[in-house]
């Protein structure tokens, strides 16, 4: 028995999005405010004792339905006809905003159908119920009069938004209240509905959330107790009052040493304090009644947590818990947690657990987030709970270590979350490899596409190394937007497989600058490299130009769809990704990056190039700037050949940087990525 999938509409920035939710466990990433945080809220917000909302929980985008909703309720109150006053009553209901959780429980035959049984509503084979949280108006006809009348217009052409919701903020508290309801659920079947009772609603549905707000601290080291040491205590008295846990021998063992050890305690406290429990007499003490002060052993239940803590044994030198580093703490809190949600299940009998965890990564290691996604699992499996475990993560390392599926992107867009499902994505071409491909990819920890607002995908190590330096450029030059200031993952990957993340870039719909080289081959000549030239029959040896964008072979037409004012040939339909590679300047196009940055920078490379160690010497028998720009393929090639292009790079960071050009490609590139 699991919850399938949630449906959730008009909460902040979820303002209609689908989820659906794995048997074991969902990871959910996106950056900062895509409504991680919102999702994991509202499910506990509703599955509280007493929910409560604020109106700005309600999606910004579905304040224009207050507007509506009045506009058809204007019509509602004027009309005669009982029928079509009922009619527009229904359309009210359907147009009024209201915050509302849908969930769609799966349940089998092999299931224990007792905590589920008052919720079905059809002997039909339905295998599914769905449970709707709403938190909406009572009375919706009875809340509008009240907005009507407290705007005071005189007809709707008058309403505004902004009035609306002034209003509607005063009244909201006295007119919206949470609904339940439940039926058997099959897709175009109508089922009764019931309102399912409370103490139904708490046998059905158990959750724990872990917030990412922890009780962190290394340096708690005078604390009577710390996470584990609760937890003992917990465990403890729920077995002292047979509760769930059978006592057994061990518990049994415990209480009578704890009886043995009080008795040797009351002894020697006898001894030790008996000058200061005679000294009493003196003052009158005991009085008429003669009562003695006897010191006695109080190590029980009610204490336990106070007298029993977890140390860690550092080489026979035993450090209490407070010691730990905020991983280790975090990493304690987490299992503690964990370890009172197993107990509270099994205590309560409940049908479906939902455990949250919130960014469990904090103060991690990276071997340790590893350890965490892969094992939680298994963890809960071995403890025989049946959990679906829903975690929220900004980690690049808890996601490469999940599976593919079980990936859901929460993408912001505006003023509303997208949420973008992996298990929904498709490849289109060369499926297996290129899955494969991807999967081994991210596997290695390169998830960065997942946290940032922009992508640039580079062929080489010259392109990365010198990325900062041509974001500290455009930047210098730039009166509106910086690259600095952007999220922007850059990944690097070889020409040969960057057409393998079409699919992926367009399924995530990142804003993605794709740099690459003409790759300039003779088909004549063995399909060998070849300076860059319009004429003839030069192709591009690039799979990006000739398979994704903008899908040309020929030189002659990747030139013409690069020139100035045609640039709309080298972005997909939604213009959302572009491709930017060599183009003619000063009459010529080079063929890779280093000899595009050698045609427009010559001079510069003539007056440094004693200072440009990786090329120096074959530079040296160059006269002039002219020359060098004259032999612009001949210097590539020997760079390419000789295995110099890293060299080059780290002598571009650090000879007179300042004064070589980016490259125009480059150039026109970044500044499409900086506009937003």
């Amino acid at each position: 028995m699991i919850v399938k999938s949630a449906t959730i509409k008009n909460y902040r920035l979820l303002h209609d999005s689908h989820i659906d939710l794995m048997d074991d466990t969902t990871v959910i990433v996106g950056k900062n405010n895509s409504g991680k945080t919102a999702f994991t809220t509202l499910f506990e917000t509703f599955l509280s004792k007493s929910p409560s909302f604020a109106f700005d929980d309600l999606s910004i985008s579905s304040h224009d339905q207050f507007v509506d909703a009045l506009k058809v309720y204007w019509e509602y109150e004027s009309e005669t006809n009982d029928v079509k006053k009922d009619l527009l009553s229904e359309d009210i209901e359907f147009i009024i905003p209201k915050i509302s959780l849908q969930l769609i429980i799966e349940y089998h035959d092999t299931d224990n159908w007792t905590n589920l049984r008052p919720f079905i509503t059809s002997l039909d084979d339905t295998n599914q119920i769905r449970l709707t949280y709403t938190y909406g108006p009572k009375h919706s006809v009875e809340f509008l009069k009240n907005v009507k009348e407290s705007l005071k217009y005189e007809n709707s052409s008058e309403i505004q938004e902004k009035d609306v919701i002034s209003t509607v903020k005063k009244l909201w508290n006295s007119y919206y209240s949470v609904k339940i309801q439940a039926s058997s659920f099959k897709e175009e079947t109508e089922y009764p509905i019931i309102t399912p009772v409370k103490n139904d609603l708490e046998k059905l549905l158990d959750l724990k959330s872990i917030q990412a707000q922890r009780p962190l601290s290394d340096s708690n080291t005078h604390s009577p107790k710390g996470y584990l040491s609760n937890y003992f205590q917990r465990r403890y008295i729920k077995s002292e009052s047979g509760n769930r846990f059978p006592r057994g021998e061990g518990a049994e063992a415990l209480d009578k040493h704890l009886q043995e050890t009080n008795k040797n305690q009351d002894n020697s406290l006898s001894e030790f304090f008996g000058e200061f429990t005679s000294s009493f007499t003196s003052f009158g003490y005991p009085g008429l009644h003669n009562e003695v002060i006897t010191l006695k052993s109080d190590i029980g239940v009610n204490n336990i947590a106070n007298t029993v803590k977890i140390f860690y044994d550092n080489n026979g030198c035993f450090l209490p818990e407070g010691y730990n580093g905020l991983g280790y703490s975090n990493l304690i809190y987490i299992v503690s947690e964990i370890l009172s949600f197993v107990d509270d299940s099994q205590e309560s009998g409940t049908r479906i657990h939902l455990l949250f965890i919130e960014e469990p990564e904090a103060h991690m290691h990276p071997q340790m987030q590893m350890l965490f996604i892969k094992n939680i699992t298994k963890f809960l499996k071995d403890k025989k709970i049946n959990a679906q475990i829903i975690i929220t993560t900004h980690s690049s390392h808890i996601l490469a270590n999940a599976d593919f599926n079980q990936i859901k992107y929460f993408c912001r867009e505006k003023k509303e979350v997208e949420i973008r499902d992996l298990a929904r994505f498709k490849i289109k071409e060369n499926k297996e490899e290129t899955e494969k491909f991807l999967k081994q990819y991210l596997s290695l920890g390169k998830c960065d596409l997942f946290f940032a607002d922009k992508a640039i995908l580079i062929e080489g190590t010259v392109e990365r190394l010198l990325m900062p330096c041509f974001y500290k450029k455009l930047d210098s030059t730039s009166t509106k937007d910086t690259l600095s200031e952007q999220y922007i993952s850059v990944i690097e990957i070889g020409g040969a497989y960057m057409d393998k993340f079409k699919d992926l870039l367009e399924f995530l719909k990142l804003k993605t600058l794709i740099i690459t080289d003409i790759d300039a081959i003779d088909p004549n000549d063995g399909g060998n490299q070849c300076p860059v030239s319009p004429e003839g029959k030069l192709e591009t040896s690039n799979a990006v130009l000739r398979k994704w964008l903008p899908k040309k072979e020929k030189i002659s037409e990747l030139l013409d769809v690069n020139t100035k004012g045609n640039k709309e040939g080298l972005m997909n339909e939604e213009k959302n990704i572009r491709v930017t590679y060599q183009t003619s300047i000063e009459s010529k196009c080079g063929r890779s990056f280093e000899e595009a940055f050698i045609i427009e920078n010559f001079g510069y490379l003539h007056k440094n190039k004693a200072d440009l160690l990786s090329i120096s010497h074959h530079l040296k028998n160059y006269q002039n700037g002219t020359e060098i720009l004259n032999n612009s393929f001949k210097i590539q090639y020997y760079i390419d050949k000789q295995r110099k292009k890293t060299d080059l790079a780290f002598d571009l960071l650090t000879v007179d940087c300042k004064t070589w050009k980016v490259p125009e490609y480059i150039k026109e590139g970044l500044e499409w990525l900086v506009q937003t």
